[in-house]
């Protein structure tokens, strides 16, 4: 287990407990010298020299079709933005993020100085959060479960006094959605400390059984919207889900090829560990608890008197966890806070972006299903 700051390596878990540097001789890190597939929904980078051709099957022999960039709504992570968002100012209560838009009129009226860019959407409906939570297994065989749930409830404040929110009403959704995920390529791919993190096998039979990103993407789209209407915008949470998640989300909906999207009303991301990092006053805060690390295992167990997270790192679990903590009395009043809320547009920085594109060009031919990044890709 590493510190709560050793929370980097996209390849094995998202929950701050991964060491930042792995020196596993079986996993197998991005590099200059990589590779992109085709339909970009799996693969991080890779050495060419790495693949065995016939290890990798074919993405489009299913007959899958490509979604044109207009009938996606353009949902996603948007390569064009400049700014990221949360700075090293931890543990301040100076707000770090929306500084231009408090107590200025904005598209859904006034944001009272000190609440999130979300505060209107708070104030006019049920606040609706997705927890989202996902499982690799490195960067060649890339996400082998995806897991997430739906929670709405009302943020609601004595006297409107910023801190003193409590949630009201709350609903976790029942359907909550877990699939496993067959990478197609062969065992030797499968980081094996990935494998050690999770205990997902490559001859686990919920693998073997499992469709692939093509088959499963799309589900996820149809459960998301038979619970969620459009006019809702929705906060995706994800535990330290900057530095995994979202990585991985940016590589399957907005890389270059990429040819999936998230759902359009997404439109926010709050990050439960960054949040009880910045704020010094929440009781999770180690100011406060004295707990060791913000792990998700390790705050949730203090949330709930000692008890132990039982199947950590099986994403459904994390995700049931993370609204556990999000809908936890200690934690509201900091939902809706000025540092807290981020547009999901806005959490990659254009620079970032740019680097795990050249990472992911080949320098060498190479062979199909893979492509060549050119210079138009940039742009896309």
């Amino acid at each position: 287990m590493s510190s709560d700051n050793d929370a980097s390596d996209a390849s094995a878990s998202c929950h701050g407990d991964v060491p930042k540097n792995s020196t596993d001789q079986d996993s197998v890190t991005s590099g200059s010298d990589g590779l992109v597939p085709s339909d970009g929904s799996h693969m991080g980078s890779l050495s060419v020299d790495s693949i065995d051709p016939d290890s990798i099957t074919d993405p489009l022999a299913d007959g899958f079709v490509d979604q044109p960039q207009q009938e996606r709504g353009g949902g996603g992570l948007n390569l064009a933005v400049e700014t990221e968002i949360l700075g090293s100012e931890v543990g301040t209560e100076d707000p770090i993020i929306n500084s231009g838009a408090i107590g200025e009129e904005g598209g859904l009226g006034t944001i009272p100085k000190g609440r999130s860019i979300a505060h209107n959407i708070f104030d006019n409906q049920n606040a609706v959060f997705l927890s989202f939570d996902i499982e690799t297994a490195g960067e060649i065989a890339g996400i082998v479960q995806i897991s997430a749930e739906i929670v709405r409830f009302k943020i609601n404040s004595a006297k409107k006094k910023v801190g003193s929110d409590h949630a009201g009403d709350i609903l976790r959704e029942e359907d909550t959605f877990n699939r496993y995920i067959n990478p197609e390529v062969r065992p030797e791919y499968w980081d094996q400390h990935s494998i050690s993190v999770h205990g997902i096998l490559p001859d686990d039979k919920r693998i073997i059984n499992a469709g692939n990103m093509r088959t499963v993407w799309p589900e996820f789209q149809r459960w998301f919207y038979s619970i969620v209407s459009p006019a809702e915008m929705v906060v995706l949470v994800a535990w330290n889900g900057k530095t995994c998640d979202l990585k991985w989300l940016w590589r399957l909906t907005q890389a270059p090829n990429s040819r999936y999207s998230l759902p359009d009303n997404i439109k926010y991301f709050i990050d439960p560990y960054r949040v009880i990092e910045k704020y010094k006053t929440c009781p999770f805060n180690k100011t406060k608890s004295k707990i060791e690390a913000y792990e998700l295992g390790v705050v949730w167990k203090y949330a709930n008197n000692g008890s132990n997270l039982n199947g950590a790192h099986d994403s459904l679990v994390d995700v049931r966890a993370q609204t556990d903590i999000l809908t936890h009395s200690s934690f509201v009043p900091f939902i809706d806070r000025a540092s807290s809320i981020q547009p999901i547009d806005e959490i990659f920085s254009r620079t970032l972006q740019n680097e795990w594109k050249k990472n992911m060009e080949p320098t060498r031919p190479v062979h199909a299903p893979w492509v060549e990044l050119t210079k138009e890709h940039e742009g896309s």
